[in-house]
């Protein structure tokens, strides 16, 4: 198991659940993984 893949593919995954929720207002989303 390739701990800094599954890294990689949670950060992309996070990103694109929040960019899917925020439309093409990022700015207006508080997630985007910067917690």
């Amino acid at each position: 198991r390739d701990s800094v893949r599954d890294l990689v593919a949670d950060m992309l995954f996070i990103l694109g659940r929040d960019f899917s929720r925020c439309g093409i207002y990022p700015e207006n989303c508080v997630g985007l993984g910067m917690h």
